[in-house]
């Protein structure tokens, strides 16, 4: 017989900890299902993030007395499996997933229940109940999952009527040919690559387009609603400034443009940045994103978590809570932005230049380093602070970064 008092103080406590929980389990799946590469698409690293804490709350749901799992975890995990078969990933990774998440969400529960429970005839009785329940919910949760896989990979792939062009571009993109498939588009001349996602997609392309002043596109489905662009341009300098001028900036409409490119290399090559600057655009939810402006974001945003821990490496010592660190913050980019002249940090932020220097002795203090010669990786630290800031804001899911 279970101790129901017992078992209430175990999930009490692991419902008031979703967001860690939720964060270790994805660390502990980027260490040993590595080759899962759901961060290249943050669509689908958030659809992971939405599985395992619908997870974590359905189990939970289910040692406090629900009899199966309810339609949340069942739905967040067949709409990962749909974007995850869509972006080619192998199912039987997928499903490694699961297996990696079970045992350490297992381990979190067994350990929970050491910790908050003295006597050992009551801890044993917990456990056996908490792995029966957990193995009978992975096992009803994987069946929906490999019926939605294989369902989604049926439709992208083998009934879509773009599937000849897009199995064409993958090898092209991916480098194991230079051989175009035979379609009306100049491959020998200039390109700009866009990755456009969000609502009235078909419109945004043609707009593009329009200002471009280009005659000859391509464009397929990409995954998690994205439209894969390739816009044919005359004069790349002009083209692409007056796109940047004119562009409009519809509410629910997204951008991420590559830098121009020629060739067969530089239609591989925009393509690949755009995608890049869409990585970090549909997590920040920014209209518009231009590689060239976060080339050195998107080297991280294919692991947020890592991104996050350097962060936090490097300014962590700086209160987060306390409305002085953003001054200090805002000085450090002033005076690095000045080549490192407090004179000219001073003009820019409107303040005397001593108060720079005591801004400056303030930071070193609290980080015990010297500014100057830390310059590189604060640099680095501090924008990828403000792009961590503005995925933060974007998105309300508890375990995505928080800014340190």
């Amino acid at each position: 017989m279970v101790d129901r008092m017992a078992l209430e103080g175990v999930t009490h406590s692991l419902r008031s900890r979703i967001g860690e929980l939720t964060d270790l389990v994805r660390r502990r799946l980027r260490s040993d299902v590595p080759e899962f590469t759901a961060d290249v698409d943050p669509a689908l690293a958030v659809s992971e993030t939405e599985r395992i804490a619908a997870a974590l709350r359905s189990i939970i749901d289910g040692l406090e007395g629900a009899a199966e799992p309810s339609s949340a975890p069942l739905d967040e995990a067949t709409a990962e499996a749909r974007a995850v078969a869509q972006a080619g990933i192998d199912l039987n990774l997928l499903i490694r997933t699961y297996r990696v998440a079970q045992a350490a969400m297992l381990d979190v529960l067994l350990s929970e229940t050491t910790d908050l429970i003295d006597d050992p005839e009551i801890q044993l009785a917990i456990q056996q109940q908490i792995s029966r329940f957990q193995f009978d919910w992975n096992d009803a949760v994987l069946e929906a999952v490999i019926r939605a896989y294989q369902d989604a990979q049926y439709s992208f792939f083998f009934h879509s009527r773009d599937r000849q062009l897009r199995s064409s571009l993958r090898e092209l993109i991916a480098g194991r040919t230079d051989n175009p498939p035979p379609i009306d588009y100049p491959f020998a001349k200039n390109h700009l690559a866009a990755v456009v996602w969000g609502d009235r997609r078909d419109h945004l392309v043609d707009q593009v387009a329009a200002l471009l002043g280009s005659a000859k596109r391509v464009n397929l489905a990409g995954t998690s609603g994205t439209v894969l662009v390739w816009y044919s341009l005359r004069n790349p300098d002009e083209d692409v400034h007056r796109l940047k001028v004119e562009l409009d900036r519809q509410e629910g409409a997204f951008y991420a443009f590559g830098n121009p490119g020629s060739g067969i290399a530089g239609f591989r090559t925009s393509h690949q940045q755009a995608w890049r600057a869409y990585r970090v655009g549909r997590w920040s939810n920014t209209p518009v994103t231009w590689y060239a402006d976060i080339a050195l974001e998107s080297l991280f945003m294919k692991d947020i978590q890592a991104a996050r821990d350097f962060v936090t490496q490097q300014l962590g010592a700086l209160d987060p809570a306390d409305p002085r660190t953003d001054v200090l913050f805002e000085t450090l980019r002033a005076y690095f932005a000045a080549g490192c002249n407090a004179v000219r940090a001073a003009s820019e932020l409107a303040v005397h230049e001593r108060t720079v220097s005591y801004r400056l002795r303030s930071v070193e203090e609290q980080l015990g380093i010297s500014v100057l010669g830390k310059r590189d990786e604060l640099v680095v630290a501090l924008r990828l602070h403000a792009a961590l800031r503005a995925i933060t804001a974007a998105n309300a899911l508890t375990d995505l970064p928080r800014s340190p």
